[in-house]
């Protein structure tokens, strides 16, 4: 990483960048391996029956995700999973699964995707459910969000 830092070589950002990413998922996994991690979804992702629902539902937050098919994933019963998932997270998996998808909404109209392409990637089934959804979590419609936004997302 130092070589690339100091030396004025052309790519020289993008293996920085790529390198930083390499060492924050090495280091992840460093404190997830000696169970460094409590609460969230890294400690979720730490747990192996977790992990399994956590990656299906990053991989495809649109599908239709419900407590059977999660607990499926994860290779326990529906009871036994939610609470699990509760005790290890800090949240429910339905909160989790929203959350994900309302971050994944935020970063598509930060890009400047239409709400309801936004609303059909993530798994709402229209612009006006994922209005809803916007005003519970946030308390503010997206279009707001979207005024009063910080510019990094």
């Amino acid at each position: 990483m130092f070589a690339e830092a100091f030396d004025a070589l052309s790519g020289r950002q993008a293996v920085l960048d790529r390198l930083c990413e390499v060492l924050m998922v090495r280091m992840l996994r460093h404190a997830q391996e000696r169970g460094q991690v409590s609460g969230g979804a890294l400690a979720g992702l730490a747990d192996p029956k977790l992990s399994k629902a956590l990656e299906s539902i990053h991989e495809d937050p649109a599908r239709g995700w419900d407590l059977t098919a999660l607990a499926e994933r994860a290779g326990m019963s529906r009871a036994r999973f939610a609470e699990h998932f509760r005790l290890v997270t800090g949240s429910t998996p339905a909160d989790y699964l929203a959350s994900w998808r309302l971050m994944l909404a935020q970063r598509l109209l930060a890009k400047g995707v239409p709400a309801k392409a936004a609303a059909l990637q993530v798994g709402y089934g229209s612009s006006s459910s994922l209005h809803r959804a916007f005003l519970r979590k946030f308390g503010t419609s997206p279009s707001d969000w979207l005024k009063h936004r910080s510019p990094e997302l």
